[in-house]
């Protein structure tokens, strides 16, 4: 795998699917832009969202915490969220040691419950890591986890 030097994010919206392809490297100054693609794609009304990472050599946690709080308001809002394509040791480590992976890895299936309603992600689903001490910080007013409903994060 190739992965460029320069950090970009492309988006495609496609029959209510929409593809979100990133390369470079995901870290606290370049995790802004993956954000406000997100965030962009809440007006498109996509009912699916796909971030593809074969392209991405790297991701912190500033890049972890974009994905998991744009999956919780896109579950929130019934929108299908995953990444895919991850390729990278460090971004498969990342999720591994984090125990995100399961909750972010192309599982884009449903995120309702059988009653119709968003599931959540409780923070104890992040307990065995410190990611959970860092997110339970911000935003305390909210709760774990929870992101402003207009924008993600």
């Amino acid at each position: 795998m190739t992965v460029p030097h320069r950090f970009g994010v492309v988006t495609q919206v496609t029959s209510g699917r929409a593809m979100v392809r990133v390369q470079g490297e995901i870290h606290l100054v370049t995790c802004q832009r993956l954000r406000d693609a997100v965030n962009d794609l809440l007006t498109e009304r996509a009912h699916r969202i796909e971030v593809d990472f074969a392209r991405v050599g790297f991701c912190d946690c500033s890049g972890l915490s974009v994905l998991m709080h744009a999956r919780l308001a896109l579950c929130e809002a019934g929108v299908r969220f995953g990444v895919s394509n991850v390729e990278a040791p460090a971004v498969q480590r990342l999720f591994a040691l984090t125990g995100t992976g399961g909750l972010l890895l192309a599982r884009i299936g449903s995120c309702m419950d059988t009653a119709g309603r968003a599931r959540s992600v409780p923070c104890s689903a992040w307990a065995s890591n410190r990611a959970c001490h860092t997110l339970a910080a911000v935003g305390t007013e909210r709760g774990p986890l929870r992101a402003p409903s207009s924008k993600l994060c």
